[in-house]
């Protein structure tokens, strides 16, 4: 019986064994050559496409990051007053133009209590009430346009 006094080592994984491109070259054929130079344009394809890929991203985050700044561009004008929220500006117009329907439409009479002629005064009603039927009609295809 013979005893050693070194013992083997245990076996360590991932140790040893065939790797990709490991050893000696091998002989490079008119064929392997081929196969090589289309694996290789399979390749560059394959990063061009991801660099395009990656070049669409990243001008959609540009896009987006801009589109983010205008939105916050816009909310600090509405908040300091520069600029009035659609409602608003749509309430205090109405407003406004009812009243100056309102002070038209009361003219004839004016004109009558300051000694015009009523027949004249009519006319003039008449010509009010004409305007304003029209500027309601402007305003309603305009309306009808916005939201077609």
């Amino acid at each position: 019986m013979t005893t050693t006094m070194f013992a083997e080592p245990p076996a360590k994984p991932g140790r040893g064994g065939a790797r990709p491109g490991a050893g000696r070259p091998r002989k490079v054929t008119p064929s392997t050559f081929a196969d090589s130079t289309d694996e290789l344009e399979s390749r560059i394809a394959a990063e061009s496409a991801q660099l395009d890929a990656n070049q669409r991203y990243a001008e959609a985050r540009a896009e987006h990051e801009r589109i983010k700044v205008d939105q916050r561009a816009l909310r600090l004008k509405v908040e300091s007053g520069e600029y009035l929220p659609r409602a608003a500006f749509r309430a205090a117009t109405a407003t406004a133009l009812a009243q100056l329907a309102q002070h038209l439409r009361g003219v004839g009479d004016l004109l009558e209590s300051n000694g015009l002629d009523p027949e004249w005064c009519e006319k003039v009603e008449a010509e009010i009430d004409r305007a304003l039927a029209n500027c309601g009609n402007a305003f309603k295809a305009t309306h009808e346009r916005s939201n077609a």
